[in-house]
């Protein structure tokens, strides 16, 4: 009973991966001076799903949510020293690749 269970929930991540059903959410996360900012982090949100997907920029600033169901999303990005920023109504569809570039500017001291 546990491997069909488990063959089961299997099918259900890979199917829809394999069969180009989801699409993806990639960019790069940079600072008002056009620097990379490394290490932000990053958060998509679907809310009508109750879907949320997490991911942080590497060192050139490039982040990626990749097999992401088709829907409406909402991106968040923060990171230390910055203000943090959010782009609301991205919308996702199959076998879409979606770029979102995002600025971050420094925080008032």
């Amino acid at each position: 009973m546990k491997r069909v269970l488990s063959l089961m929930i299997a099918l259900l991540v890979l199917v829809p991966v394999i069969a180009g059903t989801t699409g993806s959410i990639t960019g790069m996360l940079k600072d008002s001076g056009g620097m990379p900012v490394s290490g932000g982090k990053l958060t998509l949100v679907n809310k009508t799903m109750g879907m949320t997907f997490s991911a942080t920029s590497d060192r050139k600033g490039a982040y990626g949510f990749l097999n992401v169901a088709p829907g409406t999303y909402t991106l968040h990005a923060e990171a230390m020293g910055f203000l943090p920023q959010d782009r609301a109504g991205l919308v996702v569809h199959v076998n879409s690749a979606l770029r979102v570039d995002l600025t971050l500017e420094p925080e008032k001291r």
